[in-house]
């Protein structure tokens, strides 16, 4: 079984049900209360500061005003740039290479048990039933 959880992390489990429950019944509704007040003040600060690091490497956060609960970071530095023509070819290729390294990226931080994350390469996408869905495969 433990072999199993390291292969998938957070997966298939009732433990953090279970955790969450014991948490509440033990918080009580006040404490409760506290925790949303206390996460409402401290995301400001959060992502404050998650926009100064990602700043710093080039990067930028996704506004996404209506989720407070995610957030999200572009990762267009995490790639060789390289020189790239203006040929329809070569931007595709490039555009699969890109998307290699990103999902490559994100399959590091699976395998480092690293949850909660999820990354999307740009321009992948999947139909299904006559419906196209974009950033269809995110590791």
């Amino acid at each position: 079984i433990a072999a199993v959880g390291k292969v998938y992390a957070g997966r298939a489990s009732s433990s953090p049900v279970v955790d969450l429950f014991i948490t509440l019944l033990s918080m009580g509704m006040d404490g409760y209360k506290r925790l949303l007040k206390d996460r409402s003040e401290l995301r400001v600060d959060f992502q404050t500061r998650l926009a100064n690091v990602a700043s710093k490497y080039g990067e930028r956060t996704l506004e996404c005003p209506n989720n407070t609960v995610s957030f999200g970071v572009t990762l267009d530095h995490l790639v060789n740039q390289g020189t790239r023509s203006n040929d329809d070819d070569d931007e595709a290729a490039y555009l699969q290479s890109v998307s290699k390294q990103v999902s490559y990226f994100g399959a590091m931080l699976f395998n480092r048990c690293v949850s909660g994350t999820r990354v999307v390469p740009r321009g992948q996408s999947k139909v299904m039933s006559g419906q196209e869905f974009v950033g269809f495969g995110s590791s």
